[in-house]
């Protein structure tokens, strides 16, 4: 429905804006925690625009800190991975790959975020799986950002 889309672009607008994220955390019935829950639709298009919108609001550490409170929120986003590193198409397998990776890598840059992702083991459970894709997806060039954002997440966990 052309309607969804156009709701979704407009949310993800909404996402970037500086002035939105600012105020994001101040929402009382947690808008992070219901937007977590559609990270496991089964609509592709959606769930892709769904962690790259999470990944835009973790921009802002207020936000990101209401993240970390997200009951399973972790947990969907490693089984949005490794249902991503399933996947027989490429291209989406890439795009939700890049929008978990962007998450996890801009809350892998709070000390609070390091330490939730260290506590829900993410690095160990998704790497295997990250190093198999790695290799069929290493030929195509487009897939450099992805790599960049993977490595400076597994850095940030490093140090």
């Amino acid at each position: 429905c052309t309607c969804k889309a156009s709701a979704v672009n407009t949310l993800a607008a909404l996402c970037a804006d500086t002035h939105v994220q600012s105020r994001w955390h101040a929402l009382p019935d947690q808008p992070s925690a219901r937007l977590a829950h559609h990270i496991d639709t089964p609509d592709l298009p959606e769930r892709i625009k769904t962690v790259e919108m999470l990944g835009q609001l973790c921009k802002s550490e207020e936000a990101a800190k209401t993240m970390v409170q997200v009951p399973n929120l972790l947990e969907r986003i490693i089984n949005a991975m490794e249902d991503a590193c399933k996947m027989p198409e490429r291209g989406s397998q890439h795009k939700l790959l890049s929008a978990a990776c962007g998450f996890l890598h801009r809350l892998s840059q709070f000390d609070f975020g390091r330490g939730h992702i260290t506590a829900w083991s993410v690095l160990p459970r998704i790497d295997p799986n990250m190093r198999k894709v790695r290799g069929l997806l290493s030929q195509q060039r487009e897939t450099e950002d992805l790599w960049r954002l993977y490595d400076e997440f597994v850095f940030n966990m490093s140090q």
